[in-house]
């Protein structure tokens, strides 16, 4: 199937939360959910949680990690 939307929310679950570690590290928590319309207009998707760990370099902040994985790291 072929997919024509997709909608998302960041926080339908759950504010945003931040976890400062110190002044140049935070972990972010985001629980949202996101819903697929598919080209038949059948919905699907669900829930999502996801840790975001962050490092600031000078003036920006950079994503060094999450607690996601893509398919071929998790078949290693």
């Amino acid at each position: 199937f072929d997919l024509l939307d997709a909608n998302y929310q960041i926080e339908s679950y759950d504010r945003i939360k931040v976890k400062t570690i110190n002044e140049n590290e935070v972990i972010v928590l985001v629980h949202g959910s996101i819903v697929y319309l598919r080209d038949d207009f059948d919905e699907s998707g669900g829930e999502y949680l996801i840790e975001v760990f962050l490092e600031r370099e000078g003036e920006n902040w950079t994503v060094v990690k999450t607690d996601e994985y893509t398919i071929s790291e998790y078949k290693d």
